[in-house]
Parts: structure tokens; sequence; C-alpha cells
């Protein structure tokens, strides 16, 4: 249980993940941004992702979050993986299993811009389900669907870049949360960034918490190609969950 229940928090706090540019939160972070790809352009991130704690470690790959820009303002998500979960709890024989992910659908749009108005604003609704090949697996997926509808801000500073993030999560299984994260960048070059995130989770009925920061950074390998990573570990879990280490490592394609 303890097992399938740390699955569920990493899945659903991880999985869901572009800009050129200063733009803060998106892939490899968990918080995300206002930023679009713009009109009739893809942006494409594969990645492998792994997290560890006691007692199970859950590593997605591959994982793909792909993105369509519908218009300037407007971007069209889709994003799943393949899971495995391997259970290794003292005293107890290791066992692994495998599987889809929930697909997740989202579609931002960001209505306020930077250039006019001094900072940028998007809202990004999100709804994560089970398909017919995901799997039913419990330590690979949660039972029930999620409903997410968050609000992101951006900010440059020169160098410098700041995107908060807040939301509510609507669970069918689970209780609803609260959601939120701070990300931030500097450019040490052009669209060679370092960046920086706080993020964490409160569920509304009650005074637990989660939260988790990373590191990371996307750098230029080509025109249409960069390379995102990010690591990063839970500080603080809540009471069915696990401390965790977590590694996020892809390729970003601009096309």
């Amino acid at each position: 249980m303890i097992a399938s229940r740390f699955t569920i928090s990493i899945l659903f706090s991880l999985i869901f993940l572009p800009i050129i540019g200063l733009c803060q939160g998106g892939p490899p972070l968990v918080t995300d941004d206002p930023g679009t790809p713009g009109d009739g352009k893809w942006e494409i991130n594969t990645a492998v992702q792994w997290a560890e704690s006691h007692p199970s470690s859950v590593v997605q790959f591959p994982l793909f979050d792909i993105n369509y820009g519908y218009g300037d303002h407007i971007q069209l998500n889709l994003n799943t993986s393949l899971a495995t979960v391997k259970d290794h709890e003292a005293g107890q024989p290791s066992s692994q299993t495998s599987g889809l992910s929930l697909a997740s659908i989202a579609v931002k749009w960001r209505f306020v811009d930077e250039e006019t108005s001094g900072i940028s604003i998007s809202t990004y609704p999100r709804y994560d389900f089970h398909h017919s090949l995901a799997s039913d697996d419990p330590l690979v997926n949660a039972p029930g669907n999620r409903f997410f509808i968050p609000i992101e801000f951006s900010k440059e500073f020169g160098k410098f870049g700041v995107n908060p993030e807040i939301g509510y999560a609507s669970y069918s299984e689970f209780t609803s949360e609260w959601v939120y994260g701070l990300a931030t960048s500097y450019a040490f070059e052009k669209e060679k960034e370092i960046l920086f995130e706080v993020h964490g989770r409160t569920r509304v009925t009650g005074s637990e918490h989660e939260f988790q920061y990373n590191i990371g950074t996307r750098y230029l390998l080509a025109e249409y190609c960069s390379f995102i990573g990010s690591a990063g570990k839970t500080v603080s879990a809540y009471s069915d969950g696990s401390i965790a280490w977590n590694v996020y490592a892809g390729f970003q394609f601009r096309l």
C-alpha cells in the first residue's frame, strides 16, 4: 500500500509536463509558464524520468510531452509515458511491473502578454484519464481521473525570469489539492538557462503538505533542439507518501 501511494504521488506530481528565451517553467520543471510555441509550431519533449525512494522506484521511459501552437496565444498538449515501477521493500523479494501511464490532455490560453502589459498570464486546464491501453495495475496508475485548473504568471528582469503558478486539482478517487510552484531562470547565454523551482501540494481537507525543489537547465544544442534536464528532491511528503529523489533528462525539439 505504501508503494502504491508513493507511486501515485510521484506519477501525479512529476509526469505532467518550451519555449525560446526566458520561459522559466515547463519541462524539465513541474511548474508551468504562460509561454506557447507560436502559431502552427510544434514543441516535442522526449525524456526519461526517474524517482527513487524507500520502498519504490519509478522510471518513465519513453516520456512524451507533445505541444502544438494554435495561434500565438493557445497551446494544445498531450503527454503520456511507459512507466516501470520497482518495489524493493526491505526483507521482501523485489517485484517489478510496467505499463502505459494515464494520458493527459490540456489547453493553455495566454490572455495577457508581457509585451503589452508588463506581465504574462495564462491558464492551463488539464485532464488526466485512463485510456484503453493504460495499465490497470495500481502500482503504475492511480484509480480514477484528475482535473487540474491552474493560473500561471511570468515576468522577465533582464537575464532573470520569475514564474509563479497556483491551481486546484480535483480527483475522482482522492482528496482534492491546492498545487503551487515558483520557477526562476537565469540566461547565461542566448537560449541557455539555469533553472530553479520550488513546488508544493496541500490537501484541501487537512494540514498535510508535500514540498519539493528542482535545479535544472535548458541548453541549446542546435537551432531546433535543446537538452533539458533537472534533478531535485521531495523534502516534505504526505503521511502516505515518501521522501524521494527525482531526475529528468531529455531533448526538446521545436519544429
